[in-house]
């Protein structure tokens, strides 16, 4: 009886503590960093990942589409007086990050509002820029939240970086379960000498990045919206290759084109761009016109003067090469001339760091101190070491050796395993000082050079080290001449700079302006074919420049300037974008106090539970009704006793 009356107690003291503890609600955090109070007010920060991986589809939506989603939900974890900062992970510098939103309703409609960026996903870029807007809060509870795919290529970790203190931190992933996808990493050009009617030749490299075995899957080129060419590819997941192409090009100016891919699970991978340019015609300045030299080059570019020829040949003496606009001319031949002005010298160092492309003849008439101690020591060329035979000495004569038929002049001039040069005779050629930036087309019997180039900046050099006046050679009379000078020049003229190099969402544009277009309006045609007015920077150290920075859409840029175009971009996407693969958790956790947040109902509700832990009022309530049942049952029966 005593006993019975001694539990009743104790069940009462029980029932008594419970109902107590449950109108407590009491919680249990889930992690002590920057706890939260319910009441007070809240600075957040939402980084929404809107790179182009995001644009991946996931059972029907796209995965950006399920972060916006989540973050709009998001926004119902605040209350009144909170502030929310919106982010992307592509560009911290827009207006909108700089806004903090006491309006969640305008919030979730920027949310929704927001596009894909093209640009490269720079996680750490974001969460610096965020952890600052929230040190300069001054709200007790600061949150920030990461909502994105999480793609490794996008972190940077730094073990040195010390982030704020009293920042709560969260990443909320948004993954695809499976990806059927190919990839379109890049689209070369192969060709070095670009010309209408003849074949133009490239690689386009294609990536199953996937988890699904790709068969049959169509790979097509277009230029200028025609389809060139088209192939097959069948790749395992991870796999990649190479696919060869060639077409005729049958247009000359401006061309761009693009290699396109079938539609999978990711839109935006399916298309790499390109562009490049073939001179409709090609401005020659030659000086050294009047020599026998001279006139032997001029017939081997125009043998028959009543037919059509791409070259313009315009002769200029050498002290008025100085004068002219350097973009006059697309290649420059200085033939059999004896010495060059300090002037003339630094017109032509500007020529063909500007991309454009010089041809030296060497003949009897020059000197070799003049050009070691000028041209060839401010161009980078080999000095010249000596002269071997003359015009008047015929006994000393030697002929062609070794030729590097996989140059570009040699394509299309015959088939490898059937070239032969012929057998010119030579009494006349200048040794030159072997060096590493040299690379020599043709050798001599002797094996020094009698062709060799060198390449500086963007800009190609080409020198025969002996002259065209028939008294040195009879290689004016060989059937190989005219087609190795027309080779040379069309290679000059195309070697780097006619297909532009190649550009990725985020880079900045430039392009030193001619002097044609410096009073004009320069307008950039954008991938999706709006204008944007383009500033002329005058105070560069080379020159009148544009600087074009908002390459955030894939696709071909077009400088204009009185409706005509001026220079043009092909802008891809960043390979790092296309690496799929997810950062790792305890890279998270470690570098960047991030803590996954894996929401399997209500995201609100997940984030409430995150902020105040887990609440325990229910089970103490529980506890206390079942407690009480037991102290009524033993109650009752004491009762009936």
């Amino acid at each position: 009886m005593k006993l019975r009356q001694l539990l009743l107690l104790l069940l009462r003291m029980l029932i008594v503590l419970a109902l107590v503890l449950g109108f407590a609600r009491p919680t249990c955090r889930s992690h002590a960093t920057g706890a939260s109070s319910t009441r007070a007010k809240t600075t957040a920060v939402l980084i929404l990942d809107n790179s182009s991986s995001m644009g991946r589809r996931a059972s029907g939506h796209t995965l950006f589409e399920q972060a916006a989603g989540i973050a709009a939900e998001l926004t119902n974890a605040f209350q009144p007086g909170d502030e929310v900062y919106l982010a992307t992970t592509t560009d911290t510098s827009m207006e909108l990050s700089h806004i903090a939103f006491h309006d969640f309703a305008l919030l979730k409609k920027q949310i929704r509002e927001l596009p894909l960026d093209a640009r490269a996903t720079r996680f750490d870029n974001a969460l610096a820029f965020s952890e600052r807007l929230l040190a300069s809060s001054y709200s007790i509870n600061k949150e920030l939240y990461l909502i994105a795919d999480l793609q490794r290529s996008g972190f940077s970790p730094d073990s040195t970086r010390k982030r704020p203190a009293g920042i709560r931190r969260y990443a909320l992933p948004v993954y695809d379960q499976s990806l059927n996808n190919l990839s379109c990493h890049r689209v070369q050009l192969s060709s070095a000498i670009l010309q209408k009617d003849k074949l133009l030749e490239g690689v386009v490299s294609v990536r199953n990045t996937g988890d699904i075995r790709q068969a049959n899957r169509l790979v097509q080129i277009f230029i200028n919206g025609k389809q060139v060419a088209q192939s097959a590819v069948h790749l395992d997941p991870g796999a990649g290759v190479d696919l060869r192409w060639n077409c005729v090009l049958d247009q000359t100016g401006f061309l761009s084109g693009y290699a396109q891919l079938e539609e999978d699970d990711w839109r935006e991978d399916n298309r790499s761009y390109f562009s490049f340019t073939v001179a409709e015609n090609i401005r020659v300045g030659l000086t050294g016109a009047e020599t026998t030299d001279g006139y032997f080059l001029q017939t081997g570019l125009r043998p028959d003067a009543n037919r059509p020829s791409p070259f313009l040949i315009e002769p200029v003496k050498q002290d008025q090469l100085a004068l002219q606009p350097v973009e006059a001319y697309d290649v420059v031949i200085l033939c059999n001339v004896a010495a060059l002005s300090p002037e003339t010298v630094d017109w032509l160092m500007r020529f063909v760091d500007s991309g454009k492309g010089l041809m030296l003849v060497l003949g009897s008439q020059l000197d070799l101190q003049s050009y070691n101690q000028g041209l060839n020591s401010r161009l980078g060329l080999p000095l010249f070491r000596e002269i071997i035979g003359s015009s008047d000495n015929q006994q000393t004569s030697f002929s062609l050796g070794k030729a590097d038929l996989q140059h570009p002049i040699f394509s299309g001039l015959f088939e490898p395993e059937n070239a032969h040069l012929g057998n010119p005779t030579f009494h006349f050629a200048v040794i030159c000082q072997a060096t590493p930036s040299m690379s020599p087309v043709i050798q001599y019997s002797s094996g020094d050079p009698f062709l060799y180039e060198v390449r500086r900046a963007s800009g190609a050099i080409l020198v025969y080290t002996t002259g065209f006046d028939d008294r040195l050679t009879d290689l004016p009379y060989r059937a190989l001449f005219a087609p190795l000078i027309h080779r040379s020049v069309t290679y000059l003229n195309s070697a780097g700079r006619f297909v532009t190099a190649p550009a990725v969402t985020g880079d900045a544009l430039r392009f030193l302006l001619p002097a044609a277009w410096l009073d004009k309006t320069l307008l950039m045609q954008r991938p999706d074919q709006s204008l944007e007015r383009v500033l002329l920077n005058t105070h560069g150290s080379a020159g009148p420049a544009i600087e074009y920075s908002h390459t955030d859409q894939i696709g071909v840029y077009r400088l204009m300037a009185s409706e005509r175009t001026v220079h043009q971009w092909a802008v891809n996407l960043p390979e790092q974008e296309m690496d799929l693969q997810t950062v790792d958790s305890g890279i998270l956790k470690s570098y960047y106090d991030l803590h996954l947040l894996e929401a399997a109902g209500s995201v609100a509700e997940t984030v409430r539970r995150q902020r105040i832990g887990r609440e325990w009022w229910r089970y103490f309530l529980l506890a206390g009704l079942a407690l009480l049942l037991v102290e009524m049952a033993l109650y009752y029966e004491k009762s009936e006793e």
